[in-house]
């Protein structure tokens, strides 16, 4: 299914280690255009959106940062939208909480704090209480940590089993200290396939090609300015189509694409 991953803000505060914010910040600041999605901005793209789309409150930000993330996820699946959540939960509140125990996820992912100090997380008494909370109500959420889960967070996880610790990667080569292997001949996505219909917006209303792109080097279009089709006709997507079978393209380095054979089309 095509999905729309949404970065309702730039520039996120946390700056844990596995995520390049510098990157995107001085990429978003020659762009130009507003630091925080508005709700009119946001319905504007989402009205375009064709059915099915599943609809990613997770982005290149923690989404919640944004006041109206919330508004913005009932509206989406108001318009029979499947909704996915990544979070670390900072900047939730219990009032954000409260309407989302309605939705029926697709996917909720909470991010927990590490020991390792990896994620960013500030531990604060309405974070736990929060937390508690989210595992009450969301059925089908799951926990994963990028090290060992925190020992403050520990013994609120009432016997949870984690999905696993997750290993760091170089986000296609946007991270330097971490290590990047590059894939020759022809790749794929491993999300979206050939297609690559697994997306990006932004707040000024431009469509990454996908969550790799810090450096914003694949922008398909502007939602606020063009259809939802005709993010995959224009000059970008050609050239990275054509760098998927031989060529230089950010896939070649992303830990989420594989070699595909000749004569997979």
């Amino acid at each position: 299914m095509r999905q729309m991953g949404i970065t309702t803000h730039i520039g996120c505060p946390m700056r844990c280690k596995f995520c390049p914010q510098d990157v995107l910040i001085e990429a978003y600041k020659k762009r130009g255009g507003d630091k925080y999605m508005s709700f009119e901005a946001f319905k504007t793209c989402i009205d375009k959106l064709p059915h099915p789309t599943e609809v990613s409150f997770s982005g290149l930000a923690e989404a919640w940062l944004k006041p109206d993330c919330t508004k913005m996820l009932l509206y989406a699946f108001g318009l029979g939208h499947r909704i996915t959540v990544y979070t670390t939960l900072v900047g939730m509140t219990m009032v954000d909480l409260s309407p989302l125990k309605h939705i029926p996820f697709h996917h909720f992912a909470i991010h927990l704090p590490d020991e390792e100090g990896y994620s960013k997380i500030p531990i604060t008494d309405e974070y736990k209480t929060v937390l508690i909370e989210a595992m009450k109500i969301i059925p089908n959420h799951s926990l994963m940590s990028m090290g060992t889960v925190h020992h403050k967070i520990l013994p609120l996880l009432n016997r949870e089993v984690l999905s696993g610790e997750k290993s760091m990667h170089s986000r296609a080569g946007n991270i330097p200290f971490l290590k990047t292997v590059k894939k020759n001949g022809m790749i794929e996505c491993l999300s979206s396939g050939l297609k690559l219909d697994h997306n990006i917006l932004l707040p000024n209303g431009d469509v990454l090609l996908c969550c790799m792109d810090f450096r914003m080097a694949y922008i398909l279009g502007n939602l606020l300015e063009c259809d939802y089709e005709d993010l995959f006709k224009g000059e970008i997507f050609e050239k990275i189509q054509a760098g998927l079978i031989d060529g230089e393209v950010l896939c070649r380095y992303c830990c989420a694409s594989t070699e595909r054979k000749k004569n997979e089309g």
